[in-house]
C-alpha cells in the first residue's frame, strides 16, 4: 500500500503544475539572449525520436518498478502512466523554449531596427545582431558579410519553433534590396505585431491556467479516492491490481483520463495559437 501511495504522489506532483509561468517584465533596453537560453547555437528542440526513447525507458522503469510494489497491476500503471509523463515534461520544456525563442526574435527585430535608424548599413547592422543572437542571425550575417542573399539562411533559421517570424524579415530584406524601401521601418512593425501578439497570449494563458490545474485535479481525484476507501482494508486495490477485470478497469480509466488531459491541452494550444504558428 506505501509503495502504491508513494507512486502514485509522485505521479501527482509530476502531473500539477509547477506554478504560474513568469510574465516578461517591462523594461527598456534590449534584454539579452542569454536571459532566454538562446545564446548557444548548439542548444536545439529534443528530436522525436529522443523523446520516444526516453518515454519507452521511463515505460520499462515505472514498470518495473510497479510490478516490484503491486505486482501485476502496478506494472500496467506503472508502463502507462511513466510514458506519459515523461512526454508531458519534454512538451513542457518545448513550450518554455518556444516562448523564449519568440521574445528573443522580438527583440532581436527591434535592436536590428535600432541600429538601421542609427545609419548603420545593413550588413554591418546585422553583424552587430547576430553577436548578442548568433542562433538566430549568425548564418545570415555571414553571407551578408560575404555579399550574398540572407534572406535564405533566415528562412532556415525561422524553421526553429518560436523563430517562425524571421520568415517576415526575410521578406522584408528582399523587398528593401530590389526596391530601396525601409528596412527599418518594416522590422519596427513585425516587433509591434510581436509584442502585441505576446500581450495576448499572456492574457490567454493566465486565463487557461486554471483550467488546466482543474483538469489536472480532476484526473487525480479517482486515484486519491481509491486511496481513501482502500485505507481500511485493500479490497478494492486487491481488485483493481490483482484480477484481469481489475486491470482491464485501470487502463479503461488512464486511457479516458488520457484523452481528457489530451483535449485540454489542444484545445488551449488552439486559443493562444498565432498567425506564424505552423
Amino acid at each position: 500500500m506505501r509503495p502504491l501511495a508513494i507512486c502514485l504522489a509522485a505521479v501527482a506532483a509530476a502531473l500539477l503544475p509547477g506554478g504560474r509561468p513568469d510574465l516578461l517584465s517591462m523594461r527598456l533596453g534590449i534584454r539579452r539572449s542569454s536571459d532566454t537560453g538562446l545564446s548557444n547555437p548548439n542548444s536545439r528542440r529534443a528530436l522525436p525520436g529522443s523523446r520516444l526513447v526516453w518515454a519507452l525507458l521511463g515505460g520499462t522503469i515505472g514498470a518495473a518498478a510497479g510490478g516490484l510494489a503491486a505486482p501485476p497491476g502496478g506494472a500496467v500503471i506503472g508502463g502507462l502512466v511513466t510514458p506519459v509523463v515523461v512526454l508531458s515534461w519534454f512538451r513542457r520544456r518545448s513550450r518554455l523554449q518556444r516562448r523564449g525563442r519568440e521574445s528573443a526574435v522580438s527583440d532581436a527585430c527591434l535592436a536590428l531596427a535600432s541600429e538601421l535608424q542609427a545609419g548603420l548599413p545593413p550588413e554591418r547592422a546585422m553583424a552587430a545582431v547576430a553577436q548578442e543572437w548568433p542562433d538566430l542571425f549568425g548564418s545570415a550575417a555571414g553571407r551578408a558579410a560575404i555579399g550574398g542573399d540572407p534572406a535564405q539562411a533566415l528562412r532556415v533559421a525561422a524553421t526553429e519553433p518560436g523563430a517562425e517570424p524571421l520568415t517576415a524579415v526575410a521578406a522584408a530584406w528582399e523587398v528593401s534590396a530590389r526596391t530601396g524601401a525601409s528596412l527599418s521601418a518594416a522590422l519596427t512593425a513585425v516587433t509591434d505585431s510581436l509584442r502585441a501578439e505576446a500581450a495576448v497570449r499572456r492574457e490567454a494563458d493566465a486565463q487557461l491556467a486554471a483550467v488546466r490545474s482543474t483538469a489536472r485535479l480532476l484526473a487525480m481525484l479517482p486515484a486519491a479516492t481509491l486511496l481513501l476507501f482502500s485505507a481500511g482494508n485493500g479490497a478494492p486495490l486487491d481488485f483493481l491490481l490483482r484480477t484481469p477485470h481489475g486491470m482491464a478497469c485501470i487502463i479503461g480509466a488512464l486511457v479516458f483520463v488520457a484523452a481528457g488531459l489530451c483535449w485540454v491541452e489542444y484545445t488551449s494550444r488552439l486559443s493562444v495559437r498565432t498567425p506564424w504558428s505552423s
